[in-house]
């Protein structure tokens, strides 16, 4: 059972332990969740940790004070501090000029050597690795013979690559998403525990079915209402305010919390205002476990050799 305390005594907590902390609380005024707010912040910055933890960023139910005290001398939240705070003098110090402005009145070469270090930002960001290596990763390219110029050099620079390059995926694939669209889903653990659901859109372009990958996101819990609150943040996200009216199939597998006939995800979306959604029990998953039932049958075992 998950641990609740007052308002009044998780703000004591914040005021004395760590005054970065954020919390919900209910009619009763007991607080329900809990999360760091400088981890929020540096989410995508902290997230390639080995020891990173979604908790405090995405939110807890274990309000405890040896927790919140964990959590404070946390590799993760130090390294989020830091980050902030170099961020917040970087801001303080510069000036308005932008990575998306410098692009516009880049020469041929130039855009050239930014092209590469899209790439390196693309890859970092792909392979989940911390921000903090994209300076390591240049130079050792430089040592390669890379032309890389002298700018953008730092960590810091890899986030806003990022960023753009997420910019430019969203545009590209709202323009997608101009039509009818369907919603494949399915779900798993990380090594935190945290139940998350990969996130893939299928639709027609020029006629032509393609699919491709939104999201990954943390489900706040592993029922059908958690599902479907992960399902509309990634589309969301996107800018697809009126998803609803466009989504037309859910592709998913046979759990109950999926398919089931009251309280699963395609019945309560049903609910929720999309009366025509059409329900896929995925194949391959139908597959599996048709596989699964035919060796049950010692007989069958030698269709398969």
């Amino acid at each position: 059972m998950a641990a609740v305390a007052k308002k009044a005594t998780v703000e004591k907590w914040a005021s004395t332990h760590a005054n970065c902390l954020e919390f919900e609380c209910d009619a009763k005024g007991s607080v329900t969740i809990i999360s760091c707010k400088i981890c929020k912040l540096m989410k995508r910055r902290i997230c390639g940790l080995r020891n990173y933890s979604a908790k405090y960023v995405d939110g807890t139910n274990n309000i405890k004070l040896d927790m919140v005290k964990k959590h404070g001398a946390s590799d993760q939240h130090l390294l989020a501090v830091k980050l902030y705070t170099s961020s917040q003098v970087e801001a303080a110090s510069s000036s308005s000029y932008n990575i998306k402005s410098a692009f516009k009145i880049q020469d041929k070469t130039n855009l050239d050597q930014v092209r590469k270090l899209l790439r390196t930002a693309f890859f970092i960001a792909k392979e989940e690795l911390p921000f903090s290596l994209f300076p390591n990763i240049l130079e050792l390219q430089k040592i390669h013979g890379v032309q890389l110029g002298q700018g953008y050099s730092y960590d810091k620079a890899c986030g806003d690559f990022v960023d753009c390059i997420e910019e430019v995926a969203m545009n590209d694939l709202n323009k997608c998403l101009a039509s009818y669209l369907s919603v494949l889903i399915d779900g798993s653990t990380d090594s935190s525990t945290t139940e998350r659901e990969s996130v893939f859109i299928l639709f027609m372009e020029n006629g032509i079915t393609k699919i491709k990958f939104l999201s990954l996101e943390s489900a706040p819990s592993s029922d059908a209402a958690g599902v479907i609150t992960a399902l509309e943040s990634a589309l969301q996200r996107t800018g697809l305010t009126n998803w609803k009216s466009k989504c037309v199939g859910l592709g998913c597998d046979g759990a109950s919390v999926n398919l089931g006939i009251r309280n699963g995800v395609i019945a309560k979306m049903r609910e929720a205002g999309i009366p025509w959604l059409v329900g896929i029990h995925c194949y391959n998953h139908r597959l599996e476990l048709a596989l699964k039932d035919s060796l049950k049958d010692p007989g069958n075992s030698r269709f398969f050799v």
